[in-house]
């Protein structure tokens, strides 16, 4: 129980940003980013519910795997709706496991059909940098390709993600049009992830850079 401390305060008190949009109270599992530097990270979850008996609730963190219950001081969660949050959260768990292994698929599938960027390419040219180790070149990218909903096409650099098993979990598309933004692939792993230029593992010494052209 949380008498007398408002939803978004328990929030607050466990070290968590609460919801920047507006609280949805209809018993279903909703997302929201627990850092506010990082908004587009959705690693916090909530629950919550609104009826005759009072406002209640639980709440959490995929990335830690903690979980805490709120109450209005009215109402408390029941065990009955803790095994159900429980569930949703499982089935929620393994749905985001399954996008980033078939994202992961589609990544390496991809991957496998592109060629070596020339040192004309726009980008490397305009960068004024030499073909980076590791990197690719597709001159006509179509969005679908690439897990995207949105229709486009476009010319750029492929930039594989890979983790710390070397296993290519996204890519990065780097688009010929300087106005273009960086693109990441829809349900790619990026947490953790890193494009590695020659072979790091053993290395005596290892230099991180923030970006492709920045290395």
């Amino acid at each position: 129980m949380n008498d007398g401390q408002t939803f978004e305060d328990a929030v607050i008190s466990k070290g968590f940003a609460p919801p920047r949009d507006q609280i949805i109270w209809d018993g279903e599992v909703h997302r929201f980013a627990t850092d506010p530097k990082r908004p587009r990270k959705t690693d916090g979850w909530y629950v919550l519910h609104d009826d005759h008996l009072g406002r209640a609730g639980a709440f959490g963190s995929w990335r830690t795997g903690e979980v805490h219950t709120w109450g209005d001081g009215k109402r408390e969660i029941s065990n009955e709706e803790k095994e159900r949050i429980m569930v949703k959260n499982e089935a929620r768990r393994k749905e985001t496991e399954k996008r980033r292994a078939d994202a992961a698929m589609r990544a390496s599938r991809n991957i496998s059909y592109l060629k070596t960027p020339e040192e004309d390419a726009p980008y490397l040219k305009r960068k004024g940098i030499a073909v980076p180790d590791g990197v690719f070149y597709q001159p006509k990218i179509i969005s679908s390709a690439w897990g995207f909903t949105k229709g486009w096409e476009l010319s750029g650099i492929v930039v594989p993600i890979r983790n710390l098993k070397s296993e290519i979990t996204s890519v990065q598309i780097i688009p010929d049009n300087p106005n273009g933004k960086k693109l990441f692939m829809p349900g790619g792993s990026i947490s953790g992830g890193f494009h590695a230029m020659g072979d790091w593992r053993g290395a005596s010494h290892i230099l991180i850079g923030e970006g492709l052209a920045t290395c």
